[in-house]
């Protein structure tokens, strides 16, 4: 792996060998984002009201909780009242605020992107929040014994990217990770 300058440094391709699957339940916003991973496989239910909505804080902080949840509860009516006649079209009248539950399945390498890149201070909130809690549920896996440490451009990463032990907790400052020292080659 050797010491990665920034985050285009990628891993290697052995890092293929090993897959990682996640349920999740997020609101729909956070959901097309992670959508987007070329690699990642995700397959979803049907989006609909019944997994209800969140109330952001910075919503609730400018006092707009109210006018908020009337919104969504507009978007509720109309998709009950669609749904009897257009199943299929209803979820078009779904907010982006209301949640879905999806599966995401990726391999390790795809995962060192994908929570790398989406658990960082410039990402939104709510698929911030799924990627520290894939990252902390995926740090004691067979391939995370020598997991990568952040880029230095990202302060915000969860602790658990630093090296992890073969037992499944964290190393000492000696670990024995073995890394690569070449700085061209994985």
């Amino acid at each position: 792996m050797g010491d990665r300058v920034n985050r285009r440094h990628r891993p290697g391709r052995a890092f293929e060998r090993t897959d990682y699957r996640f349920d999740v339940v997020t609101d729909y916003g956070a959901f097309r984002d992670l959508q987007r991973h070329r690699i990642l496989t995700i397959e979803w239910q049907p989006l609909g009201t019944a997994l209800s909505y969140d109330v952001p804080e910075v919503v609730a902080e400018a006092g707009l909780t109210d006018r908020y949840v009337a919104s969504l509860e507009r978007s509720r009516e109309l998709y009950e009242a669609l749904a009897p006649g257009f199943p299929d079209e209803a979820s078009y009248a779904v907010a982006l605020a209301y949640r879905i539950r999806y599966t995401m399945q990726m391999n390790a390498r795809e995962a060192m992107h994908l929570l790398e890149l989406r658990s960082g201070p410039q990402g939104h909130p709510s698929y911030r929040w799924v990627a520290q809690r894939c990252t902390a549920r995926s740090a004691s896996g067979p391939a995370t014994a020598c997991w990568p440490r952040p880029c230095p451009t990202s302060t915000t990463a969860p602790r658990i990217w630093s090296a992890w032990s073969p037992n499944g907790g964290p190393s000492s400052a000696g670990t024995q990770c073995r890394r690569s020292t070449n700085p061209v080659m994985p």
